[in-house]
């Protein structure tokens, strides 16, 4: 189904060939005004922040999740963390003051790192996709983003816009 909304972020995505029939999709995005790449997974649940790298950048630590353990990639349930992030700034979406789920992304920048790759923040998911009704277009290599639809800012009750 065609989104009536008007788009709103076009931006460009970074294929990343990790082998011969192995495909991720880099985004640039910022956090706290700060540039970054996060690695698109349509598969994931939920956005996530590798805890190591947001809480150098964020420069306070994470609070645990008691009891909460996550399935992290590769299918490993994992104890999870949260923290607070003031913006996360993807094209000319902005998602102010939001807690995201932190989780040890090591093995992952790990294998980038093995292939020459630039690590990475994160993990965009579900949720924000969702949220914000993306399409992800292969041939020209672009995320297109629309406004938040209406069930979701009630949940993220910060999202904003700049042109």
């Amino acid at each position: 189904m065609k989104n009536l909304n008007s788009e709103i972020s076009n931006i460009k995505l970074k294929p990343i060939f990790i082998s011969d029939d192995g495909l991720h999709l880099h985004v640039r995005v910022k956090v706290n005004e700060k540039s970054v790449w996060m690695m698109l997974d349509t598969g994931a649940t939920n956005t996530v922040f590798d805890i190591n790298k947001i809480e150098s950048l964020l420069k306070k630590k994470t609070r645990k999740v008691n009891g909460r353990l996550s399935a992290g990639l590769g299918g490993s349930e994992i104890q999870s963390s949260k923290a607070k992030v003031e913006a996360l700034q993807i094209g000319n979406h902005i998602v102010k003051n939001q807690s995201f789920t932190c989780l040890d992304l090591t093995h992952l920048n790990m294998s980038y790192q093995g292939i020459g790759v630039k690590q990475v923040i994160g993990v965009i998911g579900s949720d924000l996709l969702y949220a914000f009704e993306a399409n992800v277009d292969y041939k020209k290599m672009r995320l297109k983003l629309y406004e938040a639809n209406a069930e979701m800012r009630k949940i993220w009750k910060s999202i904003k816009y700049i042109k």
